[in-house]
C-alpha cells in the first residue's frame, strides 16, 4: 500500500475485471488498485482474481509491509474455481443417406451458492452440423461446492467431445465412413440464424488431415491393426470454438 492507493502483483488475465472485483472486496475506489501482471503462466481464458488476492492486501494494510501469498497445490482447489461436472444427454437423428434431420444436446451443470457463472456446454454443437430440428437446453444445480467457472474453451471442449462422440456411434450405425459423415452434414450458413459464416474451413481441415494420417487406408473393423503388443486405431473428431 501507499497511502490509500494498493498495488498488487499476480498472474492474472482481464486485468479491469480483477480491478474492479479488488477494489469492491476492500471498500476503495477502482483507481485506488494498481495490478501489474507480467506474467500469466497457465491461465487456461479465464484467471480471474481469488480470495488469496483479496487476503494478501488487507494482511498488507493492516501489517503496513507488503505481503506475499504462495499457495501449495492442494491448496489452489480450494481458493480458484473448478470447472464444472456436465451430465449431458446427445440425440441425433438421421436419414438412411446420412443427413441429419435432428441434434438435441441437453446438459446439467453444478454451480456454487454465490456462482454466477454457467458452463455453456452446447456452445459448440449448435454450429458445427446442419439439422433442420434442434434442441438444446443447459441446467444448473446449486451445490455447496467451490465456485464453477471457464476454464479453457468454456462449454466447447465438454460439450463437443459428447457430441462428436455420438457422431461416431451415428456414422456406424449407419454404415458410413465417419470423416464422410461429417462433410455430408457441413452447413452452408449458420444453422441457428441463418447468416452467412466470414471463414469456415472444416471440410478441407478434414480432407488435409486424412490425407496426412492415410485415412484411405483405415481398417474400419476395429482390432484389425496390430502393432507388437498393441491394437493400432484411427479416428477422427472435429471441434469448434
Amino acid at each position: 500500500w501507499n497511502g490509500d492507493s494498493l498495488t498488487l502483483h499476480s498472474s492474472l488475465q482481464i486485468l479491469k475485471v480483477a480491478r474492479q472485483v479488488l477494489a469492491k472486496s476492500l471498500g476503495v475506489a477502482d483507481d485506488k488498485v494498481r495490478i501489474l501482471s507480467p506474467y500469466i503462466g497457465g491461465g487456461f481464458g479465464g484467471k480471474m482474481l481469488g480470495p488469496d488476492a483479496v487476503l494478501a492486501a488487507i494482511a498488507a494494510q493492516k501489517l503496513g509491509r507488503p505481503v506475499k501469498i504462495a499457495m501449495a497445490r492442494r491448496q489452489l482447489f480450494h481458493n480458484v474455481y473448478r470447472r464444472t461436472d456436465t451430465h449431458q444427454r446427445i440425440r441425433l437423428a438421421a436419414t438412411e443417406e446420412g443427413k441429419l434431420l435432428a441434434v438435441g444436446h441437453d446438459s446439467v451443470i453444478s454451480q456454487g451458492p454465490d456462482g454466477g457463472f454457467m458452463e455453456p456446454v452446447a456452445l459448440g454443437s449448435i454450429s458445427l452440423y446442419e439439422a433442420p430440428v434442434r434442441h438444446f437446453s443447459h441446467k444448473v444445480v446449486t451445490l455447496d461446492m467451490v465456485m464453477a467457472g471457464a476454464v479453457r474453451a468454456p462449454g466447447e471442449a465438454v460439450g463437443t467431445l459428447a457430441l462428436e462422440t455420438a457422431m461416431d456411434e451415428m456414422a456406424e450405425a449407419l454404415g458410413r465412413d465417419p470423416i464422410d459423415f461429417r462433410k455430408l452434414n457441413e452447413p452452408k450458413v449458420d444453422p441457428m440464424t441463418g447468416a452467412p459464416f466470414s471463414t469456415r474451413g472444416l471440410v478441407a481441415c478434414l480432407d488435409r488431415g486424412a490425407e496426412a494420417f492415410g485415412w484411405a487406408k483405415r481398417s474400419a473393423q476395429p482390432g484389425q491393426v496390430r502393432e507388437g503388443e498393441w491394437l493400432i486405431g484411427m479416428g477422427v473428431s472435429a471441434a469448434v470454438r
